[in-house]
């Protein structure tokens, strides 16, 4: 449903814009990437949390029957994706700021792997999600997009954590 995933992006929306701010307040000093680091942890974990008060209480009904305009019928089917959507916020946070450092060390090269990486875990869950496990297409695709961002967040983290410079990135280096 449109609804979901719009309640979601606007959560999402901040993380998406930390990627901007990354790569333009990033230099080569450790204070600099700490406390970029712990502003992305407020936001991430802010605007995660905001969607988990959505989901997980009646502000769900309210937004979604109230505000979106679906029917009762409707608001029922979006309990289950929007729960299983809650750290989205968070991943995408995280998401920026893993690219934000590696385009600072001019490293990009693993950003397209790991987007690459999304889709095909995406496409891959939905398959067995709808096809093996029978599940509601919604859900599916919730489960799905979850599983895709995961994977490109880890994809990531590995390959800054084999960063010399991982606490402070500076200067290219090969990619794998």
């Amino acid at each position: 449903l449109p609804v979901v995933s719009s309640l979601v992006f606007i959560l999402r929306a901040p993380g998406v814009a930390f990627q901007e701010v990354g790569v333009a307040l990033l230099d080569d000093t450790p204070e600099r990437f700490e406390r970029l680091r712990r502003f992305a942890t407020l936001v991430g974990c802010a605007t995660a949390a905001a969607l988990t008060v959505v989901a997980f209480t009646p502000l769900a009904a309210v937004w979604f029957h109230r505000v979106s305009g679906l029917s009762p019928e409707l608001t029922g089917l979006t309990a289950i994706p929007v729960r299983i959507l809650c750290l989205m916020p968070a991943l995408e946070v995280v998401l920026s700021f893993q690219r934000a450092t590696l385009v600072h060390a001019r490293r990009t090269a693993p950003i397209t792997v790991a987007s690459g990486t999304e889709v095909a875990v995406v496409v891959a869950l939905l398959l067995v999600g709808l096809r093996a496990l029978d599940l509601v297409g919604i859900v599916g695709a919730a489960a799905a997009l979850l599983g895709g961002r995961c994977a490109a967040n880890l994809l990531l983290a590995a390959v800054r954590g084999r960063t010399a410079a991982a606490r402070c990135p500076a200067g290219p280096e090969p990619w794998p």
